[in-house]
């Protein structure tokens, strides 16, 4: 696997002509082969479907950053938009859950990406963009997020747009102003309104497959009639912006409970449909790293996988059955963390018994800016930090039976 990699890098060497006519023909020939359904997509109990046929459709996703201060889309410094979004194609993913901050859209619209790296002191890696990815430099953020996107969607890999938080910097905690309704950097207005703008702005491109209405969820603010009433109000504007769209749905403490809906069902039955529902685990998730250390792993296993099922797994079953997205998961990928390593065979062997749509954390190698360290490090990236090849081989080859369909689904 590590040789065919290296193999694809020279391939995609845009320095030799040859080797770019000859990559442009395989890149066509790939996505024309693994790209076969149509869009757009929609639900059909517990799975994701083309609408067309009816057929599954699985979500086999990478996470790619672009919701911190600079709110550019992370590594543009590194390599041209075009090498990146190959080099995720290669990987084997078929989408990107994209990240975005609210106020990029309500705030701070006609900000161009050289304002916005001016703005942080980041003139280094405005020098990078200024090499790699020239005409970013004049766009806005926007636009330059549009270019990214469309340059996906050529590769035939599909966006699910995530909105992370408002205010753009790193997430998340209790008490950053950004983790529920009523939060300081979380009015439900421009919230809404956030919502209604990048709905509207990217309905004339298939390939933006969903949105997600708010990331990890989380806070002394949280409550479950606001999020019943906030959750209704965002799936709406979605909707009524954009009824094409998937409209994906997070629940509590970080994203990993919604067992009060088996006492009161989402009823937003005119749009059931296209409701998918995310959940998000790590090692870490609520205190868990130390069982792998401390228990027998096959017993810490099992109990992650009833308490996964108790609190989300559920929504897969029943008369209101719906997808579930495990929109974020991985570990460090220096093999270092015991109770990464550990955790991710685990995990991997959850995914595969439920075959769930999921998306990794994450393709990033390293950080414009992150909580004020400059070029920071990021042990979860597929890419290393110069964003030229894997950063471990032996990681992305746990991810490759998941990246297939394991279970099918048509519908009569």
């Amino acid at each position: 696997m590590y040789e065919l990699h290296q193999f694809f890098l020279l391939l995609f060497d845009t320095t030799n002509k040859k080797m770019a006519k000859l990559a442009t023909i395989f890149i066509f020939l790939c996505t024309f082969a693994t790209f076969s359904h149509c869009l757009p997509l929609s639900t059909s109990s517990r799975w994701i479907i083309d609408d067309e046929n009816g057929q599954r459709v699985k979500l086999a996703c990478v996470n790619w950053a672009a919701h911190l201060q600079t709110m550019l889309p992370e590594g543009l410094d590194q390599q041209p938009i075009n090498n990146i979004v190959k080099q995720i194609s290669l990987m084997g993913f078929n989408c990107v859950r994209l990240t975005w901050a609210a106020y990029m859209f309500t705030r701070n619209s006609n900000l161009t990406v050289a304002q916005s790296f001016a703005n942080n002191g980041l003139h280094d890696a405005l020098s990078g963009i200024a090499q790699k990815n020239p005409q970013l430099l004049g766009l806005t953020v926007f636009k330059a997020q549009r270019a990214v996107i469309d340059e996906m969607g050529r590769h035939g890999i599909m966006s699910v747009l995530d909105n992370h938080l408002s205010r753009p910097m790193w997430c998340c905690g209790n008490h950053d102003g950004n983790g529920f309704w009523g939060d300081e950097d979380f009015q439900p207005k421009e919230w809404l309104k956030g919502l209604d703008i990048v709905a509207k702005k990217y309905k004339d491109l298939p390939m933006v497959i969903g949105i997600s209405l708010r990331n990890e969820l989380r806070g002394p603010l949280q409550n479950q009639s606001v999020w019943y009433k906030n959750v209704k109000k965002g799936a709406k504007t979605i909707h009524k912006a954009n009824p094409n769209l998937l409209i994906i749905i997070s629940g509590l403490n970080y994203d990993i409970d919604f067992t009060f809906l088996k006492r009161k069902p989402l009823n937003l039955l005119n749009m059931r449909n296209k409701i998918v529902y995310e959940i998000h685990h790590y090692a870490f998730t609520e205190g868990q790293a130390n069982w792998f250390l401390t228990q027998p792993l096959n017993k810490v296993c099992d109990t992650i996988k009833k308490e996964i099922m108790n609190k989300s797994g559920f929504l897969l079953k029943g008369k209101n059955a719906a997808p579930l997205f495990v929109s974020e998961f991985g570990a460090d990928q220096k093999g270092m963390n015991p109770s990464g390593n550990l955790f991710m065979g685990c995990f991997i062997t959850f995914l595969v018994g439920l075959d769930l749509d999921w998306a990794v954390w994450a393709l990033q190698g390293n950080y414009y800016t992150r909580q004020g360290k400059t070029g920071m490090d990021e042990p979860f990236g597929m890419l290393n930090n110069t964003w030229s090849s894997l950063r471990s081989p032996q990681y992305h080859a746990k991810l490759q039976l998941i990246q297939q369909k394991l279970q099918g689904h048509a519908c009569n």
